[in-house]
């Protein structure tokens, strides 16, 4: 069962407030790499024709936005304009 990420214990954020700056980081790139192959998993699932490079650019497009994603993947514009 899962559990709402919006509802905290006393006892999560008690255990949160008392991490490292440098285990907090840890935790947050272990969430970015679950979430990045989940994402892939299902992106594959909808699209099986796709190659790995369309299914890298919709994982950056998920986590940076279409601007950065067509910058990096198309060669399109330039950033910020």
């Amino acid at each position: 069962m899962m559990k709402d990420f919006k509802v905290i214990s006393d006892r999560e954020l008690t255990m949160w407030k008392k991490l490292t700056g440098e285990e907090k980081w840890i935790i947050a790139g272990k969430f970015h790499a679950t979430v990045s192959e989940e994402l892939g998993k299902y992106i594959k699932d909808i699209h099986p024709d796709w190659e790995e490079r369309q299914v890298s650019r919709e994982i950056v497009r998920f986590w940076h936005g279409e601007e950065l994603a067509s910058l990096v993947f198309d060669g399109r514009g330039e950033l910020g304009k």
